[in-house]
């Protein structure tokens, strides 16, 4: 499960930015990651990891969201920061040398340490949520991407399942939900959505409900309440979503 927050959102975390920022951005790209007590060390630091390797590969005006899985549907960005290279030739290779690698590290250790924190729920339809209401009001961007890291095991309002028959229950519940009001589809295309696993060394029980058919149908109805015709199919690696944003 994914949810490495507590229920009050802590401020984001802030880095220097360049001035003379554009009014829009080449692209956005959002992370939604998971990191509740369910999940492994051995996944906690691949997930920050994998945070750090997607803020190295970063371009020029671009803007990181970074989210949790926390019971808060308005919750603020773990990291919200841009990366404007300036124009000036010396101010351009101090931050390619030391500014913009100084941000990275802040990035893994920030993801890192949340992580660490653990949480006994893992709300990721709730993460869902938050990157869709702070993408409402966030700075315009061309293009917008989201990885979801996570063993998308939910354990929040719908039901923490211990077997895969639970999920056909969490399932039923979506109908009454408001998901649907969080229409993420508008605002990121289906070509723009990943999902990687993260479930190393996962118990035995975790692993046979993600690969119960129950599990897959309860999150097929998921993204079709937010907007998508299916769920992403998901991945063991970050390869093609880096893919994605380096294009």
């Amino acid at each position: 499960m994914l949810s490495c927050g507590s229920d009050n959102p802590q401020p984001p975390s802030t880095v220097p930015t360049p001035s003379g920022i554009q009014n829009t951005l080449k692209k956005r790209v959002v992370l939604l990651i998971d990191a509740s007590s369910s999940i492994t060390e051995e996944s906690k630091r691949l997930a920050a990891g994998y945070a750090r390797q997607i803020a190295s590969a970063l371009g020029d005006e671009s803007h990181l969201l970074i989210y949790t899985t926390e019971k808060n549907t308005t919750q603020q960005a773990l990291i919200d920061m841009k990366k404007v290279t300036p124009l000036k030739p010396s101010a351009k290779a101090d931050y390619e040398a030391r500014i913009w690698p100084a941000n990275v590290k802040k990035v893994y250790d920030a993801v890192l340490a949340k992580c660490n924190q653990g949480a006994s729920v893992s709300c990721i339809l709730d993460g869902l949520k938050s990157v869709r209401t702070g993408l409402a009001g966030a700075t315009t961007a061309q293009e917008t991407y989201l990885l979801v890291i996570s063993d998308m095991l939910e354990c929040c309002e719908l039901g923490c399942p211990t077997n895969p028959k639970d999920f056909a229950g969490m399932e039923e519940k979506l109908e009454k939900s408001d998901l649907s009001v969080f229409e993420l589809a508008s605002k990121i295309p289906k070509e723009h959505l990943k999902i990687c696993y993260i479930n190393q060394n996962a118990k035995p029980a975790n692993a046979a409900m993600i690969a119960s058919p129950a599990f897959r149908a309860f999150w097929r109805k998921s993204f079709a309440l937010l907007g998508y015709n299916e769920m992403p199919e998901p991945g063991t690696s970050i390869d093609a979503f880096l893919d994605l944003i380096k294009e």
